[in-house]
């Protein structure tokens, strides 16, 4: 028997919200300690964090070790990059910069085994717990539990999201705002209308599309319960909030400016 869990899977199954974090330092310590605060599972992001597969690997392993569910951004959506990661045996990745179908299509059929993808195999990795396990059991638990999102994230993905979505076997989709007012030509603006429009527009497709929609919230604790209302209207269930950096820097900056404006 397989011995993770996809806990987002499961909460999405009991019709609850998933809540996850970002994870950008490489700091197994860091992995831990956001494990512990009641997370559904992190985002160890590795298209901005510094970090390698070495690294990457002691953030998976002590993931598991609390328990939580550890999904990957990878920092392309090359095979071999795909292959490496979920070898590694994290329960599902996230694809940056998704702009076409060809994209999707490559991306899906690297992340997953056959008849869904073509996903390379080998028993000795450590998502199939160095080959003790049967098979044919990895093979189906991997088929039903891991994820693989895509990231709808710049003007042309936007352009062309109605063939990116009928890409079969899509686990879920993100949609990055930040990238996005990028794209525009207005940098940092993420509530810019403009923006606004792309993302609400997006996310109606995927909701309709019964895909799971991964909502990714910029909002301070003040301006959470407001960030996630508006995600939950536009269908998400799956919400990243805060992450390792933000937290982190938010509750210095606090303190300091506590301390400053207290001294006389």
């Amino acid at each position: 028997m397989h011995s993770k869990k996809n806990r987002i899977k499961e909460a999405l199954a009991n019709k609850e919200c998933a809540f996850g974090a970002w994870v950008q330092m490489a700091s197994s310590e860091v992995v831990e300690a956001m494990a512990y605060q009641g997370y559904d599972f992190l985002l160890i992001d590795m298209e901005h964090g510094q970090f390698g597969y070495d690294q990457l690997r002691y953030l998976v392993q002590a993931a598991d070790a609390a328990q939580i569910t550890a999904i990957v951004r990878v920092p392309n959506s090359y095979e071999s990059t795909i292959l490496k990661v979920m070898d590694m045996g994290v329960v599902g990745i996230v694809v940056p910069n998704v702009n076409t179908k060809e994209e999707a299509s490559r991306a899906i059929r690297a992340g997953k085994y056959s008849p869904q993808g073509m996903r390379g195999a080998c028993p000795w990795t450590r998502a199939a717990e160095y080959n003790s396990l049967d098979w044919a059991e990895h093979m189906k638990w991997t088929r039903e539990q891991t994820s693989v999102w895509l990231t709808i994230e710049t003007k042309e993905g936007v352009d062309n999201a109605d063939e990116i979505l009928s890409v079969p076997d899509i686990d879920g989709v993100m949609i990055g705002a930040f990238d996005m007012a990028q794209s525009l030509n207005i940098p940092g603006e993420i509530t810019n209308p403009l923006v606004m429009e792309r993302v609400n527009k997006v996310a109606q497709k995927v909701v309709s599309k019964n895909i799971p929609l991964v909502g990714a919230l910029f909002a301070d604790p003040e301006g959470l319960p407001g960030a996630i209302k508006t995600w939950q209207d536009r269908g998400s269930r799956i919400m990243i909030i805060g992450g390792d950096r933000g937290i982190l820097c938010r509750g210095a900056r606090e303190l300091v400016t506590i301390a400053h404006k207290t001294v006389k």
